[in-house]
């Protein structure tokens, strides 16, 4: 899945992990790298 986030732009999610409210994902962005993001928090749009 490809996602946009508003700080590190457009970014490819690798995995997810944990259950409700703690999901973390860990997402690949081009320039930045890994980044694990918790989902809860994130404003993360999905583009594909």
């Amino acid at each position: 899945m490809h996602v946009i986030h508003e700080k590190f732009n457009q970014g490819k999610v690798l995995s997810i992990e944990g259950a409700g409210d703690n999901k973390i994902a860990t997402i690949f962005f081009e320039g930045v790298g890994n980044k694990k993001i918790m989902l809860k928090f994130s404003k993360l749009q999905i583009v594909e």
